[in-house]
């Protein structure tokens, strides 16, 4: 993850899946697909996820911002599914 200035986030990886908690600001992804592997940024009450089934996907490339009322999810390449509370 890149991050912009004021920006704080915690990582944590599992054996199926990775962790993203975006505290505050702005980071961008390159996610690379692995099987059976999630990769999953939430913000708030707001998660993004990039599933890990068997049907093998390009990279995913975006951008996720979050403020105290909003999140915007800027998607260049992939797929990805977007949840809100």
């Amino acid at each position: 993850a890149l991050l912009n200035r004021d920006t704080a986030l915690t990582i944590a990886y599992f054996t199926r899946r990775r962790d993203v908690l975006l505290i505050h600001g702005e980071a961008f992804f390159k996610v690379r697909w692995q099987y059976r592997t999630a990769f999953n940024v939430r913000a708030g009450a707001e998660e993004v996820n990039i599933d890990g089934t068997q049907i093998e996907s390009p990279d995913s490339v975006f951008t996720v911002h979050t403020s105290p009322d909003t999140l915007v999810v800027q998607v260049q390449s992939g797929h990805l599914k977007v949840a809100t509370a």
